[in-house]
């Protein structure tokens, strides 16, 4: 699994506009410390929490956006990525 956030949204960013918040917006917004936010939002963690995923989402939702948890997360096979760079 791979967290996809910055993903999600610079694609709303580039079709949206201006009102999609920026990673440091978001982690204010649910209290969280811009640092562990941005490990999140840069799939730097091994484990995200329930509790966390339902925040983004909810902020999202409150913002206006149709996040899903399919925006937040995506599957990743680690099996067949490693072995096209092998």
């Amino acid at each position: 699994m791979i967290i996809n956030l910055k993903t999600y949204l610079a694609t709303l960013k580039q079709n949206e506009g201006s009102n999609v918040p920026s990673l440091r917006e978001l982690a204010h917004s649910i209290g969280m410390n811009e640092v562990s936010f941005s490990r999140i939002a840069n799939n730097k963690i091994n484990q995200l929490t329930l509790e966390v995923g339902d925040k983004i989402i909810g902020e999202m939702r409150r913002r206006g956006f149709n996040m899903q948890v399919s925006d937040l997360l995506m599957y990743q096979d680690d099996s067949i990525s490693q072995s096209v760079q092998n």
